[in-house]
């Protein structure tokens, strides 16, 4: 009796686990930026962009490779971000270095078979050690042939579009 009970409970967490994770695969691979719509950031061009999305111990765990430049400073520019989500739902905690950066509080939500919604609040930074009233959202649809990636960013002061193809 005690084996059947401990085998229907493993099956239910077995299952609930498949399902979270399956969740997840249509976002999962590399893409690459084909088009942009909007303003990403005031004063800055992004020349390329590069998303590697993996499933990591449970987390959707992204790695963004960004080329570009400021115009205005006649400057290039390349970074490197890796962020990491609990497909769970549950809140991460993402480390973000530099003059904006500090502690980001992260959250994934699934929003349907093909759509997620990535949320982040900075909640200190490292020069002030603060509280600071930013954060984005990210929406990303991927196509039902999965081969495209549509990311909208929204944050309190601008919102754009990114196209990305799967590689």
């Amino acid at each position: 009796m005690k084996k059947l009970i401990f085998a229907a409970i493993f099956c239910t967490f077995a299952t609930v686990s498949i399902a979270a994770q399956s969740k997840a695969d249509n976002f999962l691979g590399t893409w690459k930026l084909t088009k942009t719509k909007g303003s990403f950031s005031k004063g800055a061009t992004i020349n390329s962009m590069i998303l590697k999305v993996s499933d990591i111990g449970g987390k959707l765990t992204i790695v963004k490779e960004t080329q570009g430049e400021i115009p205005i400073i006649k400057q290039s520019f390349s970074t490197t971000r890796t962020a990491a989500y609990k497909i769970s739902g549950a809140s991460t905690t993402n480390i973000i270095p530099g003059q904006y950066g500090g502690v980001v509080v992260s959250y994934l939500d699934f929003l349907g078979k093909n759509k997620l919604r990535l949320r982040d609040t900075v909640q200190k930074t490292e020069e002030r050690r603060q509280v600071i009233p930013f954060g984005g959202t990210e929406y990303w649809t991927v196509s039902d042939d999965g081969k495209t990636l549509i990311i909208e960013f929204r944050t309190q002061f601008s919102s754009s579009k990114a196209f990305f193809s799967k590689e």
